[in-house]
C-alpha cells in the first residue's frame, strides 16, 4: 500500500489564528496518527513549464500550544498534486478567483491520480453555501437571491425588513440589516442594494429576519454525513450577527425534536453530496448557513465540551467516504 500523504492547503501562514485554527489542529492530530502530513498555501498552487505544481512544507513536529512558533516546517518544495493521497483545500471565504483558479489546478491534477480533495471539489465549485439549504425547503427562510432590482426591492417591501448577504462570503462580513417599510427607508436600501451588487449585475441573498437569533444559533458538526457534535453561538451585544472569532459566546446545548428532525435531513443532503466536513447553522429550526469550505470553530468545541474531536475526524477521514473507522 502506498504511504499515505495528506496535503493542508490554507490561507497564507500569517493571516492563521494558529492556537485556534481548525486546520492546524486537525494537523497536529495528523501527525499524532503518524500521517506524513504537509502544508501549503493556495498562492504556490502553479502551472510551471506545462506541469501542475504546489510548493509545500512538510510538517515536522508540533508542540500542544501550536502558536505559529510551535510548528517545526521543513523547507519549501514543489511537489506534484497527484503524488498526495488527500489534499484538503480549507480557504476561507470568499469565494472569488484566488479561491477557485488554485481549486481548478489541485482538481485537473488529480482528476486521473486518484487523489482525494476534501471537500470534494465538484462541490466546492457548483454548491453555494449561502443557498444550499433551498434544497431543505421548508427548512429554509423565506429568501429572495437575485440581482434583478425588480425582485429585490419587492421583497424588501413585502417583509420590511430583510438580512442582507453577499452569497461569497463569510462570518458575517457584508451581512446587514435592510429596512423597507417606507419609501425613505427603501430609496436608502436600494443604494445600499445597489453598490452592493455592483449596480445589480451580481446577485446576493435577501433573507427575511427571525427574531429568535436573540436566543442564538446552534451550530451543527458533521463529519461523513454523521452528526458529531452541537453547541450554540450568541450575537455580539446588540449586534445580531454571530462571530466566534470576534468574541461570541457559545455554551452547549441540546437540540429539540424539532432541530433532531431538520438536523437528520441535513445529514441525507451531506451524504447525497459526499461531504466529509461540515458545519451548519441553525435558528429557529431553519437553516442559515452551511459550512463547507473551511468549516471550523473544532477547537472552540473540543474546549467547551471537553471531547477530543480532531482526533476522531482525522482517523475517519483515513477511511472512504461512509466506511467506519
Amino acid at each position: 500500500m502506498k504511504h499515505k500523504q495528506v496535503l493542508w492547503i490554507t490561507d497564507p501562514w500569517d493571516q492563521l489564528l494558529h492556537p485556534k485554527d481548525t486546520s492546524l489542529r486537525l494537523i497536529e492530530a495528523s501527525l499524532q496518527n503518524g500521517i506524513e502530513t504537509y502544508w501549503g498555501e493556495a498562492r504556490k498552487v502553479a502551472l510551471l513549464d506545462g506541469t501542475i505544481q504546489v510548493g509545500v512544507r512538510r510538517v515536522l513536529s508540533v508542540s500542544k500550544a501550536r502558536r505559529a512558533e510551535d510548528f517545526n516546517l521543513g523547507p519549501w518544495e514543489w511537489k506534484d498534486p497527484s503524488q498526495f493521497q488527500q489534499i484538503h483545500f480549507r480557504l476561507d471565504p470568499p469565494v472569488n478567483a484566488h479561491f477557485l483558479h488554485p481549486l481548478q489546478f489541485l482538481a485537473r491534477a488529480s482528476s486521473t491520480s486518484g487523489t482525494e480533495i476534501i471537500n470534494p471539489a465538484e462541490v466546492l465549485f457548483s454548491q453555494n453555501e449561502k443557498w444550499e439549504g433551498a434544497f431543505l425547503a421548508p427548512h429554509f427562510p423565506t429568501s429572495c437571491i437575485s440581482a434583478d432590482p425588480d425582485n429585490l426591492m419587492s421583497f424588501l417591501k413585502r417583509y420590511e425588513n430583510a438580512v442582507l448577504k453577499p452569497l461569497d462570503d463569510a462570518r458575517g462580513r457584508g451581512t446587514q440589516i435592510l429596512k423597507g417599510k417606507t419609501s425613505s427607508e427603501r430609496d436608502e436600501s436600494r443604494a445600499t442594494l445597489e453598490k452592493l451588487t455592483s449596480g445589480f449585475s451580481t446577485p446576493v441573498l435577501l433573507q427575511v429576519f427571525l427574531p429568535q437569533i436573540e436566543k442564538g444559533e446552534i451550530r451543527l458538526w458533521y463529519l461523513d454525513g454523521t452528526r458529531l457534535a452541537q453547541f450554540r453561538k450568541f450575537p455580539l451585544g446588540d449586534d445580531f450577527r454571530v462571530n466566534v472569532s470576534g468574541g461570541s459566546r457559545i455554551e452547549a446545548t441540546d437540540l429539540t425534536k424539532g432541530e433532531l428532525a431538520v438536523a437528520d435531513k441535513i445529514a441525507t443532503r451531506l451524504k447525497e453530496l459526499k461531504i466529509r466536513l461540515a458545519a451548519v447553522d441553525l435558528v429557529a429550526e431553519k437553516i442559515i448557513d452551511f459550512n463547507f469550505t473551511s468549516p471550523g470553530l473544532v477547537v472552540q468545541m473540543e474546549a467547551l465540551l471537553q471531547q477530543d474531536f480532531a482526533e476522531p475526524i482525522v482517523r475517519q477521514l483515513q477511511m472512504p467516504f461512509g466506511k467506519k473507522s
